[in-house]
């Protein structure tokens, strides 16, 4: 005896729709997912002229171990008066612990993840080795205060510290 035969299926629309929807939402679905994990991973990193300060790397490499080699003390803080109000300290001492008197202090805060919000200040002298401004920031939240000591004849010196700002 043999096995009865069976009728093949017909293509009908009905199940080309259902599989142009399937594939679709599969394609959708798979998108979605990707952009929101790109989204999400984002560091809000930006970064002018990459590529020239890529070819420029190793140089500032030793840039750094020569700023490193001068061994300063820097201590950076954050003293709050107000919603996203307050004064930046920052106590300056070379490597033998006295304190590093009549610099030209800059301060840049910027926010790691949105930009816009750059705020620039001249750090002036209080007392010896103290120096400090007053700051009127957009919105609490994380900061990378980024202090440049100007330094006559040689590069600048570069420190770049968070700050949370209650």
């Amino acid at each position: 005896m043999s096995a009865p035969r069976s009728t093949p299926r017909r293509i009908t629309g009905r199940m080309v729709l259902i599989g142009m929807v399937a594939f679709f939402a599969v394609v959708i679905t798979v998108n979605g997912i990707f952009l929101y994990l790109a989204l999400d991973s984002f560091p809000g990193i930006e970064t002018e002229n990459s590529y020239r300060k890529g070819l420029a790397h190793d140089e500032t490499l030793a840039a750094d171990r020569a700023q490193r080699a001068l061994g300063w003390r820097l201590d950076l803080s954050w003293q709050a008066s107000g919603a996203a109000r307050g004064r930046i300290e920052l106590g300056l001492a070379g490597a033998d612990g006295r304190p590093l008197t009549g610099r030209d202090v800059r301060l840049s805060l910027r926010r790691p993840v949105h930009a816009g919000d750059d705020r620039v200040a001249r750090l002036a002298e209080s007392v010896p080795g103290r120096y400090g401004a007053d700051v009127t920031l957009p919105a609490p939240g994380n900061w990378d205060a980024i202090v440049t000591i100007a330094r006559p004849g040689a590069p600048d010196y570069r420190h770049i510290q968070r700050i949370i700002v209650p």
